[in-house]
């Protein structure tokens, strides 16, 4: 399967930050429209490491002075797709699965 590059410009990343790097994840939670926030999730679906990644820098930012309850909610829509995977062994299409008693479709 080949990963496409994201097509949300970040103003501080280059060409070595296209393949959903750290730093790419995080301008794609902080300042992604719920466009880009599709296709973060398509890229995670097709591609579960970027989960990791996406945990890893919603754990960073719990505590983001304007962008707290974005991280929150990302943090908890990758743990729970990553539950997913493991339980069905393996499969990622999480999407359109995931209930949660408040409203956090993606």
């Amino acid at each position: 399967m080949s990963k496409s590059a994201p097509t949300m410009k970040h103003r501080h990343l280059n060409k070595e930050h296209e393949d959903y790097c750290l730093a790419s994840v995080d301008s794609f939670i902080d300042r992604g429209t719920l466009d880009d926030w599709a296709e973060l999730r398509q890229a995670a679906e097709a591609d579960p490491t970027i989960y990791a990644r996406i945990i890893r820098v919603c754990r960073a930012n719990l505590d983001h002075p304007y962008s707290r309850e974005r991280y929150r909610l990302w943090l908890w829509y990758a743990e729970a797709c990553l539950r997913m995977m493991r339980a069905s062994g393996g499969q990622t299409m999480c999407a359109g699965k995931i209930a949660c008693t408040e409203s956090a479709d993606l």
